[in-house]
């Protein structure tokens, strides 16, 4: 693994993210075949928490989960106010894990952890949450999408999980909702099997590859151009360096008045 990391110019953990990131398109992919929405949820929570695994290590799961069980603790516990507190529980978890891990120098050396994967995570716990608060207004009160995508009901752990864990948006997002992702897997909706035709992920799926592949390809052509580490001084502590940057002065700039 070394030696392929070597040969695009980036580290090894950074490689056995991309793979895992890749591995998400055939994972996602098998998921239309599991035979019931139960197996589907169950497939989509554990797929995730493995490529999860392999990616970042264990304690990437335990970081996902304690957000994940707060959330759904403050939906059963007190649903009136369950979005708002599930807001501050889960973005504050997600801020104290940002802090934790700029602490270190790992990230500046090509290292990289699961706090890109945690913020998609926490938006998706505190969409559901609002959802599930939206359900207490009554119909007149809700707007469009407060319609649209408000809980009725309480969804089971293992639904909150496959939510949450989603391989095919675990580790950079779409966010969706709740209510979308009950639709698609247990097939409702725009994807019951008596609809005639039902919405085609070919053509999407086809251009975020090629979009991918157009960015890898001009990030390796720059990369031995511009390193990342030409953005640093070699002092100890290292400092970002701005030597060649234009605007330094961001409040002089933002505050001109012409």
């Amino acid at each position: 693994m070394e030696s392929m990391a070597t040969a695009i110019g980036v580290s090894v953990p950074v490689l056995r993210f991309l793979l895992c990131f890749v591995a998400t398109i055939p994972v996602s992919f098998f998921h239309r075949f599991v035979p019931s929405s139960t197996g589907r949820h169950l497939y989509a929570a554990v797929m995730g928490g493995v490529l999860s695994y392999l990616s970042f290590g264990f304690s990437s799961n335990l970081h996902f989960v304690v957000p994940m069980l707060l959330g759904y603790a403050s939906m059963v516990i007190y649903r009136p106010y369950c979005g708002i507190i599930t807001f501050f529980i889960a973005f504050g978890y997600l801020i104290g894990c940002h802090v934790y891990y700029m602490s270190g120098d790992a990230w500046k050396e090509g290292g990289i952890d699961a706090t890109g994967a945690l913020m998609v995570v926490t938006l998706k716990i505190i969409s559901c949450a609002i959802n599930y608060q939206d359900g207490l207004l009554k119909e007149e009160d809700l707007r469009e999408a407060q319609k649209k995508n408000h809980l009725l009901k309480l969804p089971s752990l293992l639904e909150y999980f496959g939510y949450c864990l989603c391989c095919g948006s675990h580790f950079a997002g779409p966010v969706y909702e709740m209510k979308d992702y009950l639709d698609w897997t247990e097939r409702n909706g725009i994807w019951k099997s008596s609809e005639k035709r039902h919405p085609s992920p070919l053509g999407a799926t086809l251009r975020s590859l090629l979009q991918a592949a157009f960015c890898m390809g001009l990030y390796l052509y720059l990369v031995p151009f511009y390193p990342l580490s030409s953005g640093w001084t070699d002092s100890s502590p290292s400092k970002q360096r701005w030597d060649c940057a234009k605007n330094v002065d961001v409040l002089g700039v933002e505050l001109a008045k012409s």
